[in-house]
């Protein structure tokens, strides 16, 4: 890591040392078991940091749920720039790819904050070390373009669900991002 991203990364967790987040989970990822914190927050994030940006993209009273290879379900469409693109413009092609749905107006409501938990192997990390941070994001569905989505990654489906049947499919991290993200779209 660049002396200049160390230095990016120690001021952020300062920033966000006071702050509470609105859940917390250890997951295992393949080469490394991470922390995530989710927290709801308007504090500026540094880009340096920004690995992923992820919406919950809601049509009237629905919500759009993701179902992966694996069993999971998540309302959190997005995922990483490509060179040269902004964030903006990365998650609304993430949001496309992954659900189809093109986007309205976007609202970043809050983030998540990944931590390296003990020794990472050497070898090259598709994830910076020893934290980075993925931007949440809220907004409206705008047109369904289902013949854009690319189901070929980690994503096996993706509708739009109520709210109970979403709250019902995810588990209690992805509840707390989409009850902020209800909160973020109703102000």
């Amino acid at each position: 890591m660049s002396q200049r991203r160390k230095q990016i990364a120690a001021a952020f967790r300062e920033a966000i040392a006071g702050l509470r987040p609105v859940s917390e989970e250890e997951i295992e990822w393949p080469l490394s078991r991470l922390r995530l914190r989710n927290f709801v927050s308007a504090i500026p994030v540094p880009e340096a940091l920004v690995t992923s940006v992820r919406a919950v993209v809601f049509s009237a009273d629905r919500v759009v749920l993701i179902r992966t290879r694996d069993g999971l379900a998540h309302v959190t469409p997005g995922g990483r720039r490509e060179s040269g693109q902004t964030l903006e413009a990365t998650l609304r092609r993430e949001v496309v790819e992954e659900c189809g749905w093109t986007l309205g107006p976007v609202r970043m409501f809050g983030f998540q904050f990944f931590e390296h938990l003990g020794e990472v192997p050497d070898a090259e990390l598709p994830i910076p070390h020893p934290e980075f941070v993925n931007l949440l994001f809220a907004a409206p569905a705008e047109s369904h373009h289902p013949e854009r989505m690319d189901l070929s990654q980690i994503e096996e489906s993706a509708a739009l669900v109520s709210m109970a049947d979403a709250f019902a499919a995810i588990l209690p991290g992805q509840r707390a991002i989409l009850a902020a993200a209800i909160e973020a779209m109703r102000k």
